[in-house]
């Protein structure tokens, strides 16, 4: 059984600090604009949102969010997620980062990452790397 949870104590991120450093320099490793110093320090101060995936205790993979604002929109963007077996998790995850948007009141949730991504959420719509969910 997969557990997916948003990361809301620092000891939770020590705990599991080598894991996820992991998972998200893979990722990180293929996006030029950020490095694990920035998506740390945002998800230390509030502007990112850490996430992990478990079975049992293990952590299988971590996503970052962080919301994003237009002039008539406000959305939670996915931007960064690693780990293994995602394909397992995934719907979890997405179903979680949904909840969480939808009580903070946002417009939506928006996914800039891979192709792979169209393949793992067919319910978003797709152009090149950009999906997007409206509520």
């Amino acid at each position: 059984m997969y557990r997916f949870s948003r990361v809301t104590d620092a000891a939770e991120i020590h705990k599991n600090q080598d894991v996820i450093v992991e998972y998200l320099l893979k990722v990180i490793n293929k996006t030029p604009e950020v490095t694990l110093k920035h998506v740390m320090e945002a998800i230390e101060k509030g502007d990112s949102q850490l996430w992990l995936s478990y079975k049992g205790k293990k952590v299988l993979g971590a996503v970052v969010t962080k919301g994003v604002t237009y002039p008539a929109r406000f959305r939670l963007l996915i931007h960064l997620c690693g780990g293994k077996d995602i394909e397992e998790w995934v719907d979890s995850a997405i179903s979680n980062i949904e909840k969480f948007a939808k009580e903070k009141g946002l417009d939506g949730v928006e996914i800039y990452g891979r192709k792979g991504w169209t393949k793992l959420i067919p319910s978003y719509s797709s152009d090149i790397v950009y999906m997007v969910k409206e509520f």
